[in-house]
Protein backbone atom coordinates (compact mmCIF):
# COMPACT_ATOMS: atom_id res chain seq x y z
CA UNK A 1 0.00 0.00 0.00
CA UNK A 2 2.72 2.41 0.88
CA UNK A 3 3.54 1.84 -3.46
CA UNK A 4 0.31 3.54 -4.19
CA UNK A 5 1.15 6.52 -1.77
CA UNK A 6 4.05 7.09 -3.68
CA UNK A 7 4.40 10.36 -5.73
CA UNK A 8 3.69 9.80 -9.47
CA UNK A 9 6.27 10.79 -11.94
CA UNK A 10 5.03 9.72 -15.06
CA UNK A 11 1.76 8.22 -16.84
CA UNK A 12 1.47 7.52 -20.46
CA UNK A 13 -1.84 7.69 -21.84
CA UNK A 14 -2.40 8.08 -25.89
CA UNK A 15 -5.03 10.17 -27.47
CA UNK A 16 -5.50 10.31 -31.09
CA UNK A 17 -2.10 10.04 -32.34
CA UNK A 18 -0.66 12.20 -29.18
CA UNK A 19 1.08 11.30 -26.10
CA UNK A 20 0.11 12.56 -22.89
CA UNK A 21 2.33 12.62 -19.77
CA UNK A 22 1.42 13.93 -16.11
CA UNK A 23 4.43 15.41 -14.66
CA UNK A 24 5.80 15.91 -11.14
CA UNK A 25 1.91 14.98 -10.21
CA UNK A 26 1.75 15.09 -6.24
CA UNK A 27 -1.13 12.98 -5.75
CA UNK A 28 -1.72 9.08 -5.71
CA UNK A 29 -3.01 7.25 -8.66
CA UNK A 30 -6.44 6.60 -7.64
CA UNK A 31 -6.48 10.71 -7.97
CA UNK A 32 -5.12 10.83 -11.39
CA UNK A 33 -7.99 12.04 -14.00
CA UNK A 34 -9.02 9.71 -16.34
CA UNK A 35 -11.08 11.95 -18.52
CA UNK A 36 -9.77 12.40 -22.13
CA UNK A 37 -8.12 15.53 -22.70
CA UNK A 38 -8.12 18.30 -25.27
CA UNK A 39 -4.84 18.60 -27.33
CA UNK A 40 -3.90 22.46 -27.52
CA UNK A 41 -4.34 23.98 -31.64
CA UNK A 42 -2.06 26.89 -32.64
CA UNK A 43 -4.25 29.60 -33.98
CA UNK A 44 -2.11 32.73 -34.62
CA UNK A 45 1.42 31.98 -35.58
CA UNK A 46 3.73 34.67 -37.81
CA UNK A 47 6.54 32.95 -39.57
CA UNK A 48 10.03 33.12 -38.48
CA UNK A 49 12.06 35.35 -41.31
CA UNK A 50 13.87 32.66 -43.23
CA UNK A 51 17.99 34.12 -42.67
CA UNK A 52 19.32 35.95 -45.70
CA UNK A 53 22.68 34.11 -45.74
CA UNK A 54 21.33 30.75 -45.06
CA UNK A 55 18.72 31.35 -48.16
CA UNK A 56 21.54 32.32 -50.40
CA UNK A 57 24.00 29.44 -49.52
CA UNK A 58 20.66 26.82 -50.12
CA UNK A 59 20.51 25.76 -46.54
CA UNK A 60 17.06 24.67 -45.51
CA UNK A 61 16.61 23.31 -41.65
CA UNK A 62 14.43 22.32 -38.59
CA UNK A 63 14.36 23.55 -35.09
CA UNK A 64 12.83 21.29 -32.15
CA UNK A 65 10.74 23.58 -30.01
CA UNK A 66 9.71 22.71 -26.33
CA UNK A 67 7.79 25.45 -24.21
CA UNK A 68 5.16 25.58 -21.51
CA UNK A 69 1.82 26.58 -22.85
CA UNK A 70 -0.43 29.03 -20.50
CA UNK A 71 -3.91 28.33 -19.86
CA UNK A 72 -4.15 31.42 -21.79
CA UNK A 73 -2.72 29.78 -24.71
CA UNK A 74 0.38 31.53 -25.05
CA UNK A 75 4.05 30.07 -25.23
CA UNK A 76 6.71 30.18 -21.72
CA UNK A 77 9.85 28.84 -21.11
CA UNK A 78 10.82 28.37 -24.74
CA UNK A 79 13.82 25.96 -25.43
CA UNK A 80 15.22 24.88 -28.89
CA UNK A 81 15.93 20.80 -28.26
CA UNK A 82 17.12 20.44 -31.44
CA UNK A 83 18.62 22.00 -34.80
CA UNK A 84 19.98 22.68 -37.78
CA UNK A 85 21.49 25.49 -37.54
CA UNK A 86 21.67 28.44 -34.89
CA UNK A 87 20.62 31.27 -37.11
CA UNK A 88 17.36 29.30 -37.61
CA UNK A 89 16.78 29.52 -33.67
CA UNK A 90 17.31 33.04 -33.53
CA UNK A 91 14.84 33.59 -36.26
CA UNK A 92 12.01 31.38 -34.83
CA UNK A 93 12.37 32.28 -31.37
CA UNK A 94 11.86 36.11 -32.16
CA UNK A 95 8.22 35.33 -33.45
CA UNK A 96 7.02 32.62 -31.24
CA UNK A 97 6.36 34.79 -27.99
CA UNK A 98 3.59 36.14 -30.47
CA UNK A 99 2.00 33.42 -30.97
CA UNK A 100 -1.26 31.92 -29.72
CA UNK A 101 -2.97 28.55 -29.16
CA UNK A 102 -6.22 27.10 -27.72
CA UNK A 103 -5.26 25.66 -24.79
CA UNK A 104 -5.07 22.20 -23.73
CA UNK A 105 -8.38 21.42 -21.81
CA UNK A 106 -10.07 19.00 -19.08
CA UNK A 107 -13.16 18.57 -17.99
CA UNK A 108 -13.93 21.79 -19.93
CA UNK A 109 -11.01 23.51 -18.23
CA UNK A 110 -7.78 25.28 -19.56
CA UNK A 111 -4.57 23.73 -18.32
CA UNK A 112 -1.17 24.16 -19.11
CA UNK A 113 0.75 22.29 -20.76
CA UNK A 114 3.92 21.54 -22.68
CA UNK A 115 3.79 21.23 -26.35
CA UNK A 116 6.76 20.39 -28.83
CA UNK A 117 6.56 20.92 -32.28
CA UNK A 118 9.28 21.42 -35.13
CA UNK A 119 9.32 24.70 -37.10
CA UNK A 120 10.86 24.00 -40.64
CA UNK A 121 12.61 26.20 -43.29
CA UNK A 122 12.67 24.86 -46.45
CA UNK A 123 13.63 26.70 -50.03
CA UNK A 124 11.30 25.66 -53.28
CA UNK A 125 10.80 27.34 -56.61
CA UNK A 126 8.67 29.19 -55.07
CA UNK A 127 10.70 33.05 -55.18
CA UNK A 128 9.66 32.94 -51.11
CA UNK A 129 10.84 30.34 -49.36
CA UNK A 130 8.56 28.68 -46.63
CA UNK A 131 8.16 28.19 -43.55
CA UNK A 132 6.37 25.39 -41.50
CA UNK A 133 5.08 24.27 -38.66
CA UNK A 134 3.88 20.61 -37.72
CA UNK A 135 1.05 20.66 -35.02
CA UNK A 136 2.15 19.54 -31.56
CA UNK A 137 3.41 16.14 -31.64
CA UNK A 138 3.74 15.65 -27.66
CA UNK A 139 1.30 17.15 -25.14
CA UNK A 140 2.81 16.96 -21.34
CA UNK A 141 0.01 17.62 -18.94
CA UNK A 142 0.72 19.34 -15.73
CA UNK A 143 -1.82 19.17 -12.74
Amino acid sequence: MKLLAKTITQITVTLAGCIALTSHATAAPESVSTLPLQKPHLVAAQAPEYPMDLRKAGKEGEVQIVANLTKEGKLSNIQVVDSTDARFNTATLAVLGEWRYTPAMRDGKAIESVVKFPVRFVLGQDPQPSVTVQPSEYLVVRK
